[in-house]
């Protein structure tokens, strides 16, 4: 039987709509401590330093941590070469929101206001905001290792030049196109618990199998030993497969 045109009965809805689901922000173990990140104000800049002490004489925050907590982990792999980002920004930030630190406290609230606390000292670099920018020559680059700002250039399989040779003239349009992303409605969130038996990690993560492979091998620790858990997801689009920093600052904080 074809299923083209079909009318196909979603059997979650009903759950879902009543306000019956469990996701993540759902889930309250006993002693639960919540995580509250502080972003880079910077599209791009130099991290001069990072001062924790406020925020840590706040009662009810158990801990601050920036990129020298993950100094023994390796860097999060982008899917492109030499594209490596740390957990938490290092030395330098590459665009607004970059995670940069995160607080860790008794309650959610508690963490919002301390990542406030937190005083960052950044020294502006140059910015490019467009691709043109981006790809002129001179242009500053964010990874000077890449010695580039194109991630990657994907190779025609033909001669398109020999081909556009044989036409009788060519025509140039520019188009300028929207951004798009994806979007769900439920953000990225996590919660890991570090007991006597292993790894347990609650993720909006749309590869459960394939996060705890990847877990397992960052924290050096068996796969049997780490367990992902995926609840109801509101929303994934593909934007939920990739290696956010909450996904591994999680487990290193539960630890």
């Amino acid at each position: 039987m074809s299923l083209v045109g079909a009318k196909v009965l979603r059997k979650e809805d009903p759950r879902l709509l009543s306000g019956t689901g469990t996701f993540v922000d759902d889930l309250a173990p006993p002693r639960c401590a919540f995580a509250s990140f502080v972003m880079s104000t910077e599209a791009h800049a130099r991290l001069v330093s990072i001062d924790v002490r406020a925020a840590l004489q706040i009662d009810g925050v158990l801990a601050v941590l920036t990129a020298a907590d993950f100094a023994d982990y390796p860097d999060l792999p982008p899917g492109l070469p030499d594209l490596e980002r740390p957990v938490l920004a290092r030395n330098v930030v590459r665009f607004v929101g970059e995670p940069v630190a995160v607080v860790i406290a008794d309650d959610r609230y508690l963490a919002a206001d301390a990542a406030q606390a937190v005083e960052i000292d950044y020294e502006p670099l140059p910015v490019v905001a467009t691709v043109a920018d981006a790809t002129a020559p001179g242009a500053e680059l964010l990874f000077k290792h890449h010695n580039s700002n194109v991630a990657t250039v994907v190779p025609m399989l033909d001669d398109l030049e020999r081909e556009l040779d044989r036409c009788y003239g060519r025509a140039k349009l520019h188009i300028v196109n929207q951004r798009c992303t994806a979007a769900p409605i439920e953000p990225v969130a996590v919660l890991a618990d570090w007991g006597v038996e292993g790894l347990t990690v609650w993720a909006t993560f749309q590869a459960p199998h394939h996060l705890r492979n990847f877990l397992s091998t960052w924290l050096d620790i068996p796969q049997t030993t780490c367990r992902v858990i995926a609840p109801d997801v509101g929303g994934g689009f593909g934007a939920k497969i990739n290696w956010y920093p909450e996904l591994f600052v999680a487990p290193v904080a539960s630890k």
